[in-house]
């Protein structure tokens, strides 16, 4: 019996998906949402799109969406990118982004250093976006610079080329048993 979520955890609060999933279809829901206690965002699809070419290396590239491809390798390898997100030592807020003083670091031009974060109030989580070169998106829409928004389960969020699902652990046992 696993007692907490400590034996799934990798860097970057990103969680091992396929012991998660071995344990996931053992045990029942209750038992499951106890080890993983708060939501996750889920790796759910890659933009296709062009990258600015002319950026230096150091700086975010300007990305151009053309449109969500979730049936290709990267697409479907991006559904093993599961990252918890529960408060931690440092308090209630999980930092986004490219650089690797983040909370969760995803390290890809198209998404900025400091690009979003996430605050935990009690059951509740609220994203927001500062000002990133190539925006947040929530379900499909750009969000508003230094905006704080509600995220509800079923979200889906982009950051750069990447979207994610936001699922609370009941969705997310759901999930796991679907994938």
């Amino acid at each position: 019996m696993v007692d907490d979520i400590s034996q799934f955890m990798q860097a970057n609060r990103r969680l091992e998906y396929g012991l998660l999933r071995q344990y996931a279809k053992k045990v029942a829901q209750d038992d499951f949402t106890k080890v993983i206690d708060s939501a996750v965002l889920v790796g759910s699809g890659v933009y296709s799109g062009r990258l600015d070419e002319h950026s230096q290396a150091d700086q975010t590239s300007l990305f151009q969406k053309r449109y969500i491809d979730q049936d290709d390798d990267a697409a479907i390898s991006l559904h093993s990118a599961i990252f918890y997100l529960s408060p931690n030592t440092t308090g209630n807020i999980i930092s986004i982004g490219r650089s690797e003083s983040n909370d969760i670091v995803l390290n890809d031009t198209s998404i900025s250093r400091e690009h979003a974060h996430i605050r935990i109030d009690g059951q509740r989580y609220y994203l927001t976006d500062f000002g990133a070169t190539n925006s947040t998106m929530l379900n499909e829409t750009s969000m508003a610079p230094n905006k704080e928004t509600a995220l509800e389960p079923g979200d889906n969020i982009g950051f750069g080329r990447y979207q994610f699902s936001f699922l609370t652990p009941e969705r997310f046992f759901k999930w796991v048993h679907k994938y």
